[in-house]
């Protein structure tokens, strides 16, 4: 069960398998599934259920050891082993917009809290994130928005992989607004109202120049994943990373992945012993 995911997801009818979720247009930066929250999963899948023309809509995915020595021992890799991170999601109340048709644009919500907790009561959901993900939760007003759930995760950026006997970055600007810069609806909005945010652990901003360099690391360590119908991709959420780049379809082409998140671990961070 996708509970706690910021991105919205429903199951491919009579499966086990979910929808990707993000729409194709969508530049889908490499990032670690679920690392913005306390578990996160040791592995997925996705499969092919259709694709008309191979020679586009491809994946990537990336070597976490190859990322990981591009960071370390940087200025900025240092910071990030230092400060860690604050990862800052702002969920709105589907309440609100169900309340208010006539205010709202559902094309600019990423994910409701309802959803992304699987329940309908503010208590509750504020309960599981305090308790059961190490979040810190606040409640806030927003003239757009109506009544955000604001989450906020301490953590570290890198997390020990067993596999390599190391320390690895598992983070990346997928959790930043920068997400969205290609995202229907949501682009459109600035980004402090953006759904997502990722700061440094001490709360200071990063600037565009590190935001890059993290984003490089991760593109200069990444291969193809090429899609025909019915082709499957298992990866470890450890040792890799994950995404792709904008797609553009022609009229009647389709492209269509599913995704089978694997099973839930507790992030266990970094093991002071394991840097290279």
């Amino acid at each position: 069960i996708y509970e706690t995911g910021a991105n919205p997801r429903d199951a491919v009818p009579e499966s086990s398998i979910y929808e990707t979720g993000a729409p194709l247009e969508a530049h889908i930066h490499y990032h670690h599934e679920m690392a913005y929250v306390e578990e996160t999963v040791k592995n997925l899948g996705f499969v092919c259920l259709n694709n008309t023309d191979v020679n586009k809509g491809h994946s990537f995915i990336a070597n976490n050891n190859i990322a990981t020595d591009l960071i370390a021992g940087t200025e900025f890799g240092e910071k990030l082993k230092k400060k860690g991170l604050c990862y800052i999601r702002k969920l709105p109340d589907r309440k609100y917009f169900d309340e208010n048709p006539d205010k709202t644009d559902p094309s600019m919500v990423y994910n409701f809290w309802q959803r992304s907790f699987l329940t309908e009561d503010p208590d509750e959901a504020e309960h599981i994130a305090t308790t059961q993900k190490n979040l810190e939760v606040e409640w806030v007003n927003s003239p757009l928005f109506g009544r955000y759930m604001v989450t906020k995760h301490y953590c570290s950026a890198f997390e020990y992989d067993p596999y390599n006997d190391r320390n690895v970055l598992f983070s990346s600007i997928a959790d930043d607004y920068h997400w969205f810069d290609k995202w229907t609806g949501v682009m459109d909005l600035p980004h402090h109202e953006r759904p997502l945010k990722l700061n440094f652990g001490d709360d200071e901003v990063m600037t565009r120049a590190e935001k890059k360099q993290w984003a490089d690391a991760y593109d200069m360590s990444g291969t193809r994943i090429p899609w025909t119908r019915g082709d499957v991709a298992v990866m470890c959420n450890i040792r890799t990373a994950h995404g792709r780049p904008s797609i553009g379809l022609k009229e009647g082409e389709i492209r269509h992945i599913g995704v089978i998140l694997g099973s839930m671990i507790k992030k266990r961070g970094v093991l002071p012993d394991k840097w290279r």
